[in-house]
C-alpha cells in the first residue's frame, strides 16, 4: 500500500490500496491570489513579492506577541510592587524599582578545543603587544556616572542577573585585549610577559556557563579583578546605568526592589534597604504571576 501524502494545492484521499490525488481542488496564493500554491507547506506561491509579504506578516505577528507579553509582564511587576508596598505599609512612590536581565544558562564542561583557542588568542596578543596603542578599546556604550550615592547597592544588584552581560564574552575571548595584558604586566606583581599566558590558563574553570564567557561560573567571574578586561569593570546594563545616574546627586532610596527577568518571565525579586552606606537584603519576595 502506498503512503498517503497530504499536499497543499490538491485534495488527497485513500481508496483501497492506492492513493488518489484530487487535482481539481486548487488553492491560490494567499497574497497575489493568482498563482496556485506549490507543493511546499508555505501559504505563498514562491514569487519574491509574495515571499516578502509573508515574511512581513510573520514579523508583525511576532511583534504583536511580544508586545502583549510585555504588557502582561509590566502588569505583573506592578502587582508585585504594590503588594509588597501594601504589606510593608510603604507607598509605591517610595520604592525604587530596577529590572535586570536573567541568565538562564547552566554549567557545561569546558572543552579542550575552547581552551586551546583561548591560549592561541592570548599568544597572538602577546606577540603583537608593541601595537597596543593601535587597538580600539572595548568600552561600555553607556556613559554612566562614576560617582553615585547607590554604589553600595551595585554589586548585589548585578549579581541578581547571574551574569547575562557575560554572554558576550564567549565570542570575544573574555574581552581580553592587548591593553588588558599590558595593564596586568605593568601593575600586578609577579606577572610578566613570560608567565601571563600560563596565569590566565590556570584560571580556566573545569565548568563554565554554557554559551557564555569562559570564566563565567555559577559563582560569578572566576578571574580576579586585576585580570579582568576593562569593560568588565565599567559596564552596567542600561537599567542599572539609569539607576546610577538617577542617584548621582539624590540620596539613596530607602527601599530598592530589583526584579530579575528572562523573556518577560520574572525569575527573582529582591528588596534592599539602605541605611547610610550599609546595605541590608530585606527579603526575597515570592513571585506570584498576575493572570
Amino acid at each position: 500500500m502506498y503512503a498517503v501524502l497530504f499536499v497543499y494545492g490538491c485534495g488527497v484521499y485513500q481508496k483501497e490500496d492506492f492513493c488518489v490525488l484530487n487535482l481539481d481542488v486548487k488553492k491560490l496564493c494567499s497574497y497575489c491570489q493568482k498563482s496556485p500554491l506549490s507543493f511546499s507547506a508555505q501559504p505563498h506561491c514562491g514569487a519574491l513579492p509574495c515571499q516578502m509579504e509573508w515574511h512581513k506578516e510573520k514579523q508583525h505577528k511576532t511583534g504583536d506577541y511580544w508586545k502583549a507579553l510585555e504588557v502582561k509582564h509590566q502588569k505583573n511587576i506592578q502587582g508585585i510592587v504594590e503588594q509588597w508596598g501594601s504589606d510593608k505599609n510603604i507607598s509605591v512612590e517610595e520604592i525604587a524599582l530596577v529590572e535586570v536581565p536573567n541568565c538562564n544558562a547552566s554549567l557545561e564542561e569546558v572543552p579542550d578545543m575552547r581552551k586551546e583557542g583561548f591560549e592561541e588568542h592570548l599568544k597572538g596578543l602577546l606577540s603583537d603587544l608593541d601595537n597596543v596603542t593601535q587597538e580600539t578599546l572595548l568600552r561600555s556604550p553607556f556613559d554612566t556616572h562614576k560617582n553615585t550615592n547607590v554604589s553600595h547597592l551595585l554589586g548585589s544588584m548585578c549579581a541578581l542577573c547571574n551574569g547575562k552581560c557575560c554572554n558576550k564574552g564567549r565570542a570575544n575571548n573574555a574581552f581580553i585585549q592587548r591593553s588588558t595584558l599590558q595593564r596586568v604586566i605593568d601593575n600586578v606583581d609577579e606577572i610578566s610577559e613570560e608567565n601571563i599566558v600560563e596565569i590566565y590558563m590556570q584560571h580556566i574553570p573545569k565548568e563554565s556557563m554554557g554559551g557564555s564567557c569562559l570564566f563565567h561560573t555559577d559563582k560569578g567571574c572566576c578571574l580576579s579583578g586585576e585580570l579582568r578586561a576593562n569593560i568588565c569593570d565599567e559596564f552596567f546594563c542600561l537599567n542599572i546605568s539609569d539607576f546610577i545616574d538617577s542617584y548621582h546627586e539624590l540620596p539613596a532610596p530607602k527601599s530598592t526592589m530589583v526584579i530579575s527577568a528572562h523573556e518577560c518571565e520574572v525569575r527573582k525579586v529582591s528588596v534592599f534597604e539602605s541605611k547610610g552606606e550599609e546595605l541590608e537584603v530585606v527579603e526575597v519576595v515570592e513571585v506570584v504571576e498576575v493572570r
